[in-house]
C-alpha cells in the first residue's frame, strides 16, 4: 500500500455547528403563491372545459342512437303492419 495515502473517516470531519438562518416574512414573496393559484385555477378550467366537451360529444352519441334504434324499430313495425295487411304469412314470420 502507498504511504502517501491519508485516511480520514466521517468522524474526524470538522462539524458545522451553525444552523441554517429562519426563514423570514420579508423572503417568502407573494408572487410565487399567486402564481401558484393562477395555475391551479387554469388547470381546473381547463379540466372543466375538457369535461364539458367530453360530456357533449357523449350526449350527440346517445342521441344520434337513440335516433337509430327509434327508426329500426319503427322501421321492424311498418314491416309487421304492412304482412298483416297484405296477410302475408311469409314476410310476417
Amino acid at each position: 500500500m502507498s504511504d502517501k495515502f491519508d485516511w480520514h473517516t466521517e468522524d474526524n470531519a470538522a462539524w458545522d455547528d451553525s444552523a441554517p438562518a429562519p426563514e423570514t416574512a420579508v423572503s417568502r414573496s407573494v408572487v410565487p403563491r399567486r402564481h401558484l393559484w393562477f395555475t391551479i385555477a387554469f388547470i381546473l378550467v381547463g379540466v372543466a372545459a375538457a369535461g364539458a366537451v367530453l360530456y357533449w360529444q357523449v350526449d350527440k352519441r346517445i342521441e344520434t342512437t337513440t335516433d337509430n334504434v327509434k327508426r329500426s324499430v319503427l322501421a321492424a313495425h311498418n314491416l309487421v303492419q304492412q304482412a298483416s295487411r297484405q296477410s302475408d304469412a311469409e314476410l310476417f314470420n
